[in-house]
């Protein structure tokens, strides 16, 4: 369904989100996560619940290979940042989910936007970010969570 979601934390915004349209019904089945994740489970695929950025927005980490599929729970911001996107239902709650995610033991990590980073950014060599945001950060609304060396 459409929803209003807020576009920016400071400017306080709205956009319409409407979510896009899903192939036939018989191309794919909605797994209950809360009821069944079996089905995940057997596939060595956790479900985490990140909400914040929409009511019911997921997350998900395939195990065997560390791989962390966030969606916009947690978007690369740049070469070297891993931070939260402005488009946001409520923004505790994507504060919550994002300080979590940014604690996972995790290897690599697949956002729905923006930046693609196809090294390793294990929790090893994440270091929370401290300090003010960057100019374009606050333009933006974005938030930056933590960074990793540049390869």
């Amino acid at each position: 369904r459409r929803k209003l979601l807020w576009m920016h934390p400071v400017l306080k915004t709205f956009v319409l989100h409407k979510p896009g349209k899903m192939p036939e019904t018989d191309n794919y089945k909605f797994i209950d996560v809360d009821k069944d994740s079996s089905a995940l489970s057997a596939r060595g695929i956790t479900a985490i619940h990140t909400p914040g950025h929409t009511p019911g927005h997921t997350s998900y980490l395939h195990e065997k290979t560390g791989s962390l599929f966030a969606g916009c729970g947690i978007s690369l911001l740049g070469k070297n940042t891993a931070g939260l996107v402005p488009v946001h239902l409520d923004r505790e709650k994507q504060l919550k989910s994002g300080r979590m995610i940014t604690e996972m033991e995790f290897k690599f990590f697949y956002p729905v936007h923006m930046y693609i980073n196809k090294n390793q950014i294990g929790k090893e060599i994440r270091v929370p970010f401290e300090g003010k945001p960057s100019l374009i950060d606050r333009i933006t609304g974005s938030t930056p969570l933590f960074r990793y060396p540049r390869t």
